[in-house]
């Protein structure tokens, strides 16, 4: 089932890639397909780390605002530590 889809995919990019360039031989459209796909795992992979980023500066933030509050409740309790 996930291969067929997957072949459905590539069949839908080969498709649309062919229109653009025309009659280009079977090898070098499925090369320029390849190259496509190549390239959008990379701009993916590249992306990825950013969302560890975002998960770190998260933890950082709750770490922060765990410690403003520990803060204020100290203030409000009349500075006692």
């Amino acid at each position: 089932m996930r291969v067929q889809r997957l072949a459905e995919q590539l069949d839908a990019r080969l498709t649309v890639i062919s229109s653009a360039v025309g009659d280009i031989g079977d090898d070098r459209l499925l090369l320029i397909a390849a190259l496509a796909l190549l390239d959008e795992l990379d701009a993916a992979r590249q992306a990825a780390p950013s969302a560890a980023s975002d998960a770190q500066a998260a933890t950082l933030l709750t770490a922060m605002a765990m410690k403003v509050e520990a803060l204020a409740a100290r203030l409000e309790s009349g500075g006692a530590a």
